[in-house]
């Protein structure tokens, strides 16, 4: 499976890796090379703008904070275009908002996802990491839903069984 990352920034890193090691191919888009050198050096497929070339992605993912408080989207419409149609979803880790990305996917009728799973995850993660307790993500769900305003249909998006 073919993923896109929009942006370079510290979100795209470590995730970028997470996928890679999980059999994802990942490439990256941003806008300026200085921020792709380190993505280079690990074996990352890159470009900007300026040199992007159009493959068909399954996956297109805004990792910038474009939308986050403008309506700006995270790279120019003209690669939007190219790339979003032939998607079979988006996702914007931006939580909590319809942002310009994710309105821009639902007009070629993907499938749309917010940041708010990952959101979840990483409260999770951060609270087993300071209080050395576990939780199954059942568990949690509801008071992490109560306290960022996640939405009710909310789920959990892997398989695994095992405790977060």
């Amino acid at each position: 499976k073919k993923v896109l990352f929009l942006g370079a920034g510290g979100t795209a890193q470590s995730t970028s890796i997470v996928l890679r090691d999980a059999g994802y191919e990942v490439t990256l888009l941003n806008r300026s090379a200085k921020r792709l050198e380190r993505y280079q050096k690990e074996g990352f497929k890159t470009y900007t703008f300026e040199n992007f070339e159009v493959e068909k992605f399954d996956l297109v993912v805004n990792m910038t904070s474009a939308g986050l408080e403008d309506e700006n989207l995270p790279c120019p419409v003209e690669i939007l275009e190219k790339v979003v149609p032939k998607a079979k979803a988006c996702i914007d880790v931006i939580y909590g908002k319809e942002t310009p990305f994710l309105k821009f996917a639902k007009q070629y009728n993907r499938p749309t996802k917010d940041g708010s799973d990952m959101l979840l995850y990483q409260g999770v993660i951060a609270f087993e990491y300071f209080t050395n307790h576990q939780f199954l993500f059942d568990e949690i769900k509801e008071s992490m839903q109560k306290a960022f305003i996640l939405p009710k249909n909310f789920k959990k998006t892997s398989n695994s069984k095992s405790k977060i």
